[in-house]
């Protein structure tokens, strides 16, 4: 037989992208969006050369339709290519292919039928000591843990020593440690930025350690697909997830998360749409053939989100659940129940991308390096969703998936049709996380009731009552009972004396502040950037990002401050604040009272 090193090293050239074909699907994505960009220029002059009358209607259809049919198959390689290159960065796709190469090495030096059985029912599995991101570069350090006998013969002959022990699996060759190693340790080569000429090689193994890892995956029953639970909530964003994951080559089962079962019309009852979503939701899993189920975390919803929500408005802050829902629902409780389950993922119909951060590592308590990720805002601007994700963590990250991050809504419309997927011309959900459109104050008077107390404007006039200021918010101009002439605008609200007071105008200088302070800051990153920070900031989700300057504030420097380049409108306690730099999303905070 070939030397095994040999062998190995030529299995994982063959297998594992190189980067000159990442950078050539570079150039030819840079060709096709420029091809794109002419073929756009190239419909406006025929659409105006046909108003000039210098094209007939016949000539104009024809040459509308040949740059639509240009147009159409460009952007149907552009994501294709895109998908492509997303998968060649992605780290756990390195990983997977690197599984893959060293299956193939096993099944070359041992018998095929054999190991093939094993790796089905995942007794032979490749544990990763370490991933090491060095800029471009992936360096995977890793152990396939192997039984003392996998075959009965023997490959290649080894000492008398280690054949009397019966540890007759890795073949002789090989380089060897002076210990009675069981187990075949690998490095990653040039493909995935280690050095070309590491090959294989046997190192050092603790027996009680071995024994007790190769238990665990001789007893294990998981398959050697990477699994994923995908939120599937019977809209479209989720469906497409699901689809795409299915097509990338993910096992993929479908949960749809029953949080909140209304028991009023002010909590919703009347218009609730959980029976028509959860309805979607199977039928789209049925046309995709993959398990569904349904699962409910109304308890912990109602627990961290919804009392989150009463609490806030009582203290006179104006709250955004949907922030909580995400951090405290779907990325820990989902997420907690997925992994129990045997998930390596879970994955939502969120527009946001992940990344992978190389400008630093984290330090795990096995002293190994741990990959740290950013969160990058989603290609559709319009839809972007990092706002609401910005309290997530690193943990959290590791085993989150954005399916639909690159792509742009109404991308993700034809691929919902492409697919077959029922929910392809379904409206987008509004209202809170989960429950849907209510009518926020009478939703509030189910546990805050009405006190009648003042409108006061700005300067001490009194004009009006209102029926309790926690129903009321920074900037609202609507509900308010007072009118005639400029309309009025809530400003701030005096909780001790119960009085809401009023500014009359859109323009009133009590609307803006050039600065706020943040408490509860949360970094993406696992740790804190440089101060003073200069980056942009939206106080809330349908903003423009505003240029400002950021620094510690308060007690111990706990806090933040912010100073804005321009003066913003409406600068709401409780609102949260989040941070970008660029596509990346840094972090955020709670907007409190200045």
């Amino acid at each position: 037989m070939e030397n095994p090193e040999e062998v190995f090293n030529t299995f994982r050239d063959e297998s594992i992208l190189n980067e000159e074909r990442a950078k050539s699907i570079e150039g030819r994505l840079d060709y096709i969006s420029d091809a794109i960009k002419k073929l756009e220029v190239a419909k406006k002059r025929i659409t105006e050369a046909f108003k000039a009358e210098a094209m007939t209607l016949p000539e104009f259809r024809k040459e509308k339709t040949d740059i639509e049919l240009s147009e159409e198959k460009l952007i149907s390689e552009r994501d294709a290519l895109m998908m492509k290159h997303n998968v060649q960065h992605d780290v756990s796709a390195k990983i997977d292919l690197f599984k893959e190469t060293c299956h193939k090495f096993l099944s070359k030096i041992n018998d095929p039928k054999i190991v093939t059985e094993r790796l089905k029912k995942d007794i032979i599995k490749l544990v990763i000591d370490e991933v090491v991101i060095e800029g471009e570069s992936v360096k995977i350090f890793a152990t396939i843990p192997l039984p003392n006998k996998i075959h009965e013969r023997e490959m290649d002959p080894t000492s008398p020593r280690l054949r009397r022990a019966g540890k007759t699996d890795i073949p002789g060759p090989l380089r060897r440690s002076s210990s009675e190693a069981s187990t075949f340790s690998t490095r990653g080569g040039s493909a995935l930025g280690g050095n070309a000429t590491n090959g294989a090689t046997l190192g050092p193994v603790n027996e009680t350690n071995m024994a007790r890892i190769w238990n665990k995956h001789k007893q294990s029953n998981t398959p050697l697909k990477r699994k994923v639970f995908v939120g599937l909530s019977g809209g479209v964003d989720s469906s497409v997830s699901c689809a795409l994951l299915l097509e990338q080559g993910y096992d993929v089962e479908a949960v749809f998360m029953k949080n909140w079962m209304p028991r009023s019309a002010a909590e919703g009852l009347l218009m609730c749409p959980l029976a028509a979503d959860e309805k979607d939701a199977r039928v789209v899993a049925s046309q995709l053939g993959i398990n569904f189920s349904t699962v409910s975390f109304e308890k912990d919803y109602r627990e961290r989100v919804i009392d989150y929500l009463f609490a806030e408005y009582l203290a006179g802050r104006t709250p955004n659940p949907d922030v909580l829902c995400n951090s405290q629902v779907k990325f820990k409780v989902f997420l907690e129940y997925a992994l129990k389950r045997g998930a390596d993922y879970v994955a939502t119909g969120h527009y946001v991308r992940k990344f992978p951060n190389s400008k630093f590592q984290i330090q795990s308590k096995s002293k190994l390096q741990n990959q740290n990720f950013q969160l990058l805002k989603g290609k559709d601007n319009n839809k972007d969703q990092s706002y609401f994700l910005y309290q997530i963590n690193q943990v959290q990250l590791k085993h989150c998936l954005f399916p639909i991050g690159e792509y742009e809504k109404p991308a993700v419309r034809k691929l919902a049709k492409k697919f077959g997927l029922a929910t392809a011309q379904k409206p987008d959900s509004q209202g809170i996380c989960f429950v849907g459109e209510v009518q926020i104050k009478e939703f509030l008077k189910t546990r805050i009731p009405s006190q009648t107390g003042e409108v006061v404007t700005t300067d001490g006039k009194i004009i009006g009552q209102h029926e309790g200021v926690w129903y009321y918010t920074i900037g609202q101009r609507r509900g308010l009972g007072v009118g005639g002439g400029l309309p009025y605008y809530v400003v701030n609200k005096d909780l001790a004396n119960n009085q809401l007071i009023v500014a009359r105008g859109d323009q009133d200088e009590a609307l803006f502040k050039d600065e706020l302070l943040v408490s509860g800051i949360h970094w993406i990153a696992g740790k804190e950037p440089e101060f003073p920070l200069q980056c942009k900031a939206k106080i809330r989700y349908r903003q423009a990002e505003q240029e400002c300057l950021v620094n510690r504030s308060g007690l111990n420097g706990a806090g933040l401050r912010v100073i804005f380049k321009d003066k913003q409108r409406a600068v709401t306690p409780g609102q949260f604040i989040v941070f970008y730099q660029a596509e990346v999303c840094l972090g955020g905070g709670m907007i409190m009272n200045f």
